[in-house]
């Protein structure tokens, strides 16, 4: 009998053990987190970034005196615990993938989440553990933790005025208006949500151009999402031109401008 008891001893030790690692709480912590918020779409607080990962304590430092700059859409995709056994540090950290919303162009639905690259948020856990910071950081990283996450819509379409300063605000070939011609028209960039997610297309816009050649409205035709549409509208409003005239007289005109994206793909 005495003999088994060894065998005994160590079952019990290897069931202690197990039990021991399913009440782990950080481990509970982030099965709880990972079924609150995987597959969910929220908006990204940037405070600071070090390679692909964004560290917790630098971006609260960074929200002190107001929010991080910089935001951007985000799906969660894994909540897990890692670890560094030489540095003995175990952190929290949620795996995601940023999306961004691009109009359809089956026009299936409104708009379409497009994938870009993957990022991981990781946060150090505090001594002695205490879960309540770790879901505080989370709530000041992804916006909308409490509410959960609801895609918006893309930015609507809107129309031109048809009075500037009390004055009409003429067409191309309306009356015999004579079109302005571009001084200084910068081009647009590229976003960098839009080109991660392969997206491209035609941004279609209206603006105002007064009588003395500056842009002073601005609006949107035709969206494509992905940051396009605010990178051609900024690159417009920089814009400045002849103004358009009317029995030679420089007149207040609105006018359609479209801006194409395209990625050049090699061969």
């Amino acid at each position: 009998m005495n003999r088994k008891a060894p065998a005994a001893s160590l079952l019990a030790l290897f069931a202690v053990g197990i039990a021991a690692a399913q009440s782990d709480p950080k481990k509970e912590l982030a099965n709880t987190l990972q079924k609150e918020l995987v597959g969910k779409i929220y908006t990204l607080n940037q405070g600071f970034r070090e390679g692909g990962i964004l560290k917790a304590d630098a971006i609260l430092h960074a929200l002190k005196d107001g929010p991080a700059t910089g935001k951007e859409l985000v799906r969660v995709d894994e909540v897990l615990v890692t670890e560094n056994l030489l540095m003995r540090k175990e952190w929290l950290e949620v795996r995601a993938t940023r999306v961004c919303l691009a109009a359809d162009p089956d026009q299936k639905e409104s708009v379409r989440v497009r994938e870009g690259s993957g990022l991981r948020v990781r946060i150090e856990f505090p001594k002695p553990y205490d879960p309540q910071p770790l879901r505080d950081s989370l709530k000041r990283i992804l916006l909308d933790f409490d509410a959960g996450s609801s895609v918006d819509k893309l930015p609507e379409s809107s129309k031109p005025p048809s009075e500037l300063d009390g004055k009409p605000i003429y067409r191309i070939g309306e009356g015999g208006v004579e079109a302005p011609e571009c001084i200084t028209c910068p081009i647009a960039d590229y976003s960098d949500e839009a080109r991660q997610a392969g997206v491209d297309g035609v941004v279609v816009i209206w603006a105002v151009i007064d009588e003395e050649g500056s842009v002073r409205d601005i609006g949107l035709l035709k969206p494509l999402g992905c940051g396009l549409d605010e990178e051609a509208m900024r690159a417009v409003r920089g814009w400045k031109l002849k103004p358009a005239r009317r029995n030679g007289q420089p007149v207040a005109l609105w006018m359609t401008i479209e801006t194409d994206f395209h990625i050049f793909k090699e061969p």
